[in-house]
């Protein structure tokens, strides 16, 4: 409890993988001595892999944290910005009375806080902080999952259906020899054990490698997914799942059960002769079924894939080719007077200029799309506050003269901040496009008049607009249009931690070493922070959308498969079913046109019948993912018409292998065979 104090030793917790690359590991590690910034800590500590993925999640943001300081807090000055507090409830406590309990000490403590009696206390669940509407994902990919399933399962279901009627003859001696039904029907449960066994050790020996990709295919953009691992629980879960799933569809063959007579044995009475064979309807339900899910899932996956490719197209409002980013945290010890830390921001740009193979190079707090929230009602000078959401600011940031001219950015009108605004620490402000638009939607304002924001921490002075800039993709490239955002100059609060801006030509590492070169030149000790691609970044901002719909499209590819795979699998049970009639139609004059259309004309039955019923199930449910779409409706009706038409292509090749294949039968052969 005292590491937090101003006067007490400093401490750190390491990162396994720090400890890893770094100590080898070495559990003597604790009580060793690391320099930070240039004073010692002593190492208490070493945070395991996956708790510090959660953790990244929700309370250290998306980049990765390798060491971990105790928050400083001065008891006599208390500290600004708002803490995320972590509690774990009493038993039987639940998150809505943990609210209540807040909202009583609220009434009680906030009165005393000067100048701060609107602050408001929070309580979430664990899982909605660390991971915010990715749970509707979530449960979107499992379902999916389940889908995939139900139509495997479905295509197992019609393997034992043939294997079944395959077996007629012979389960008609068992019941004539005195065979039970239920003796029967139990044979027929072990066999669909074993196979459903066989596929369960299959599943589980690949499931690490599946999760693996899973992991790869997020991209280490998402901390919730860099935590996923495969445990007992999990597994546990789909070998259950797997085995009732199994045993459910395995009573379809057995209920055929009831169709046999012993006295079939004798009289070698064979159900292929009937107008309807026996499991035919089942069969054709089946692949009914397995077409419709497939359609979901394909529709599904379309709308996604839709959505994520309106998303990559996206403009950010300025240029991202070759503009790196590097960041920078200079200590509070040998930097603690906020105009010093502007002069060191500005030498290093300033060397960069006339760094060979450098275009442009600034500085700023944040880069898009990892700028800061601006949460707060601008209000214009002169005029009465607006009432309504009209005029509230949602992001904010903090810049140099230099920033502009780095992202490539012309200025709509106006200028950009003058190193003399900096040094006077002038109440200045840029603008964006939209915000201008709301503030003075008739014109007749914007550069030159004077607004300020007033926020639950009181108003801010009065600032002069001075130029109006191009909206910008503050937070990731979905980012709504109707967005007010601010720019403050640097000197406004002055930054501990900034973004270099590098646009020049060359690989990553050649721009950051740059960078690095001009940092040493300044002051040997201090390292550079983490450098990425701009354009890299947004992408990063819609990994969530592109994890979602690669899990969702594997899905629909597999699931359609399975689906074709149906189709053919009735397909040909038809044609060894139904070899002796064909042979006796050829025989009595009809054409190989009347059998192709006849056989084609089963199978796309079914697999119109199923694309419908699919489509009907895709529209009933659209809500379910209209929460994970961007720039798409969730009934848009092109997306399922092409959806619906590449489903209803795939069941049409898989028809026309077998009707080819019933093309070529030789009416003579067919009836020799019988």
């Amino acid at each position: 409890n005292e590491d937090g104090a101003p006067d007490h030793a400093n401490v750190a917790i390491l990162s396994e993988g720090l400890w890893e690359s770094r100590f080898g590991a070495d559990p003597a590690v604790l009580g060793r001595i690391l320099s930070i910034d240039g004073e010692a800590h002593t190492i208490v500590g070493v945070i395991p892999r996956d708790v510090r993925a959660i953790l990244e999640g929700g309370v250290f943001g998306s980049q990765p944290k390798e060491i971990l300081l105790p928050l400083m807090v001065d008891v006599a000055g208390g500290w600004s910005g708002d803490p995320d507090v972590v509690a774990r409830l009493n038993p039987g406590m639940s998150v809505e009375a943990a609210q209540e309990r807040m909202d009583v000490i609220q009434t009680r403590v906030g009165p005393l806080i000067e100048g701060e009696s609107d602050w408001h206390a929070l309580a979430v669940s664990a899982r909605e902080a660390l991971a915010p509407n990715f749970r509707r994902g979530l449960w979107v990919v499992f379902g999916a999952v389940a889908v995939v399933l139900l139509i495997a399962c479905a295509n197992i279901a019609t393997l034992l259906l043939v294997r079944g009627l395959a077996r007629t003859e012979e389960l008609q001696v068992r019941l004539a020899l005195g065979a039970g039904r239920w003796r029967l029907a139990g044979q027929l449960i072990t066999e669909s054990a074993l196979l459903g066994g066989a596929g369960m050790m299959l599943a589980a020996l690949s499931a690490r490698w599946f999760v693996d990709g899973a992991v790869w295919a997020a991209g280490g953009a998402m901390p919730e997914i860099r935590a996923a691992r495969l445990d007992l629980d999990a597994l546990g879960f789909a070998v259950a799942a797997g085995f009732a799933t199994v045993l459910a569809f395995s009573l379809i063959p057995i209920l055929q059960l009831g169709k046999l007579k012993p006295a079939g044995a004798l009289t070698r009475e064979r159900p292929r002769e009937s107008r309807r064979p026996l499991g035919w309807t089942a069969h054709r339900s089946l692949v009914v079924g397995q077409v419709a899910l497939a359609t979901v899932l394909v529709v599904s996956a379309g709308l996604l894939s839709n959505s994520l490719g309106r998303l990559l197209t996206v403009d950010p409002g300025f240029n991202t080719e070759g503009l790196a980013a590097v960041g920078l945290d200079l200590p509070r010890t040998r930097y603690d007077v906020g105009m010093e830390r502007i002069a060191f921001f500005d030498d290093v740009v300033e060397g960069l200029d006339e760094a060979p193979g450098v275009k442009e190079a600034g500085w700023a707090r944040f880069v898009p799309p990892r700028v800061a929230g601006a949460p707060g009602r601008a209000e214009i000078e002169g005029e009465p506050p607006e009432e309504g959401a009209g005029n509230e600011a949602h992001a904010g940031n903090w810049v140099a003269p230099s920033y502009f001219r780095a992202v490539g950015s012309a200025f709509l009108e106006g200028r950009g901040f003058t190193e003399a605004e900096i040094a006077a620490r002038t109440e200045v402000v840029i603008l964006n496009r939209t915000g201008a638009d709301k503030l003075w939607p008739g014109g007749g304002g914007g550069v030159g008049s004077r607004i300020r924001l007033n926020s639950d921490y009181g108003p801010s002075p009065w600032m002069t607009v001075v130029g109006i800039v191009p909206d910008y993709k503050a937070w990731w490239l979905g980012d709504r249009p109707d967005r007010m955002q601010i720019y403050l100059p640097v000197s406004n609060v002055p930054p501990r931690s900034g973004v270099i801006l590098v646009r020049g030509e060359g690989e990553l590492g050649e721009l950051a070493s740059l960078v690095q070169t001009q940092v040493r030149r300044l002051d040997p000790t201090l390292p550079i922070g983490e450098a990425y691609w701009v354009r890299d970044a947004f992408r990063q901002s819609i990994a969530r959308q592109g994890f979602q719909t690669f899990l969702l499209s594997s899905f629909g590819i597999m699931g359609l498969l399975l689906a074709v795979l149906g189709v053919y699998g009735v397909l040909s049970l038809f044609l060894t079913r139904r070899t002796r009639e064909i042979g006796v139609r050829l025989a009595l004059g009809a054409t190989q046109g009347d059998v192709i259309r006849k056989v084609l004309g089963q199978g796309l039955g079914a697999v119109a019948a199923g694309a419908l019923l699919g489509l009907g199930l895709s529209y009933f449910t659209s809500d379910v993912l209209a929460d994970l779409l961007w720039g798409v409706e969730a009934a848009d009706l092109p997306t399922y018409a092409a959806c619906t038409g590449g489903v209803i292509l795939s069941g049409l090749a898989a028809s026309w292998v077998s009707t080819r294949r019933a093309a070529g039968i030789d009416p003579v052969e067919a009836l020799k065979r019988e």
